[in-house]
């Protein structure tokens, strides 16, 4: 398993799950679907990465969240309540698991 020291002030718990929790409050919506040795990310039910390794998956991930919020804290702000504004809800995609 991939090693990813983040610190907590950039994410919720310096950790993946913060990283996922982060992504969700801007309706990402996070689920994944392994098959024949490939790992397909989907954000909502669109593909968004096809990869061989969970790793990767998780890089991407982090990745995602850390460049958001590296954004000044005002622009970050109304890029959340943007996102918060716009109808959305979780949705379960058959064959698609929730990260």
């Amino acid at each position: 398993m991939l090693e990813l020291k983040i610190e907590e002030w950039q994410l919720p718990g310096g950790s993946l799950r913060g990283a996922i929790e982060l992504l969700e409050t801007l309706h990402w919506y996070l689920s994944y679907k392994a098959s024949d040795g490939r790992i397909v990310l989907f954000r909502g039910d669109r593909p968004i990465l096809s990869t061989d390794s969970m790793d990767t998956v998780d890089a991407f991930v982090c990745g995602a969240a850390l460049a958001y919020r590296s954004l000044p804290e005002p622009i970050f702000k109304q890029l959340r309540e943007h996102a918060n504004s716009i109808p959305g809800e979780r949705h379960s995609f058959p064959g698609l698991t929730p990260l």
